[in-house]
């Protein structure tokens, strides 16, 4: 149910003390895109693309809960906003207690009753059809049955014969004369509708559901001071970011998030539908967010704990480093051992070309670049992929890591299922009343107004 595992998201920041932080946009965000997330899943309203004030007012038009508790939603997320967006830097008390707002509104609004949830909009798809469409071709007639009617009205002859008609030129018209020509008129009009009767017309109407088995995914990405080489355009840590987001942009329905480790490791982002949410983490990402040095293990270790609740049958860490595990309390080997319990496959990406590399180095003078051998664990790295049922890849330059990401996401493919249903009625009564009224009306006419006496 969204609101378990809303409230395990919220336990985890509260276990953490993630609110003491000093990095309020992130706290912020974390906090934001789990609310959001429990309004998605438990009123069906689409938070995640929406503003604070659409939000709001789509709680107040369904009128799903209490007006008081609505406007401390609005305040805490109104607040949040002010933390990303205008740099505005709050108090660790201001930020427990918009974590402890979190509790309070999961759990006040968990026992709404599920009549009072807004109507989700199911796609349809009404189309009007023809049975046997070729008979429509007989309408082609219709032009030429009118043709004939004018030529026989030029070449008809009246039945009385006079010299002159210079002493009718000042009779008035009857209203037989505007309505001599309406009899074939209604007629036409008859045959092109049995036409349409005999191609029976029906309504189509066709809906699909769409059953999908999205894949979690957390990208552990090593942002150590040698990600600043230059072996790649413009550099490791940059190369990396730009395409992880092309990645994360191409899985629309999968859920993902972001860890990131140097001389330890961190959540970035935890598994979120909102993309742009992991997009916005990735671009926030650079060197001096943790202590130098590089992880693997903890790196590793971290996303794999972000895994380990999840309900989707495919899990899934792309582990990305350029270097050797020289830091951290858990060994690559041991959190790999957790994957493999935990059924997270791992894919491990070594980055750094072949040989000699262009490092930066602090001197006297500034940041100088200095040719150093690129080491890259890459048995620990095969191990761990192979330990896990996922596989090592080697990425040499921008255009090798890109092929990277294309191969994983080609290995990790979304299960979409996809049935469709069709109802057809048949439409043509009301075409066949409707012929069957103009014949009855060009009798009428043919009866009493336009009698003809032979």
């Amino acid at each position: 149910p969204p609101h378990v595992i809303a409230l395990r998201e919220l336990e985890k920041i509260r276990d953490g003390k993630m609110w003491e932080t000093s990095n309020h946009k992130l706290f912020h965000s974390i906090l934001t895109d789990i609310v959001r997330n429990y309004i998605e899943g438990r009123f069906s309203l689409p938070a995640m693309e929406q503003t604070t004030f659409e939000i709001i007012n789509s709680f107040k038009k369904h009128g799903i809960i209490e007006n008081k508790l609505l406007n401390e939603l609005e305040d805490t997320l109104s607040f949040a906003d002010l933390v990303k967006f205008a740099k505005m830097i709050p108090t660790a008390d201001e930020n427990k207690s918009n974590l402890d707002f979190g509790f309070k509104f999961v759990n006040e609004t968990k026992q709404v009753e599920e009549n009072n949830k807004p109507e989700e909009s199911k796609k349809e798809e009404v189309s009007n059809v023809f049975a046997t469409p070729k008979l429509l071709y007989l309408l082609l007639l219709i032009p030429f049955i009118i043709a004939w009617y004018i030529f026989s009205q030029k070449d008809s002859k009246s039945s009385l014969q006079i010299s002159t008609l210079a002493g009718f030129g000042k009779a008035p018209f009857s209203i037989r004369v505007y309505l001599r020509h309406l009899p074939f008129a209604l007629r036409t009009l008859a045959i092109a509708l049995i036409v349409v009767v005999l191609a029976r017309p029906q309504s189509s109407n066709t809906w699909q559901n769409i059953d999908t088995e999205g894949i979690d995914i957390m990208i552990a990405l090593d942002i150590s001071s040698s990600m600043l080489a230059r072996d790649f355009e413009p550099d490791r840590i940059e190369a990396a970011k730009d395409i992880g987001i092309q990645f994360v942009s191409g899985r629309r329905n999968d859920r993902l998030g972001l860890a990131i480790f140097a001389g330890e490791s961190f959540t970035m982002c935890p598994l979120t539908t909102d993309h742009a949410s992991v997009i916005n983490m990735f671009k926030d990402i650079k060197m001096g967010l943790l202590e130098d040095g590089t992880a693997i293990g903890s790196g590793l270790a971290t996303a794999v704990a972000r895994l380990a609740d999840s309900d989707a049958l495919s899990r899934v860490v792309i582990l990305l480093t350029d270097g050797v595990n020289n830091r951290g309390e858990v060994a690559p080997l041991t959190a790999a051992e957790i994957a493999k319990t935990y059924g997270v496959r791992v894919y491990a990406v070594g980055v750094g070309s072949q040989g000699m590399a262009p490092y930066p180095v602090q001197t006297p003078f500034g940041t100088r670049y200095q040719d150093m051998k690129v080491e890259i664990d890459e048995e620990v790295l095969s191990q761990i992929a192979e330990m896990t049922g996922g596989k090592y890849f080697r990425a040499t330059d921008n255009e090798a890591l890109k092929k990277v990401y294309e191969e994983i996401d080609r290995l990790e493919k979304t299960k979409i299922e996809v049935t469709e249903f069709s109802k057809k009625q048949e439409e043509f009564r009301k075409y066949a009343l409707l012929m069957l009224a103009l014949l009855a009306l060009e009798v009428l006419l043919k009866t009493t107004i336009l009698r003809s006496i032979p």
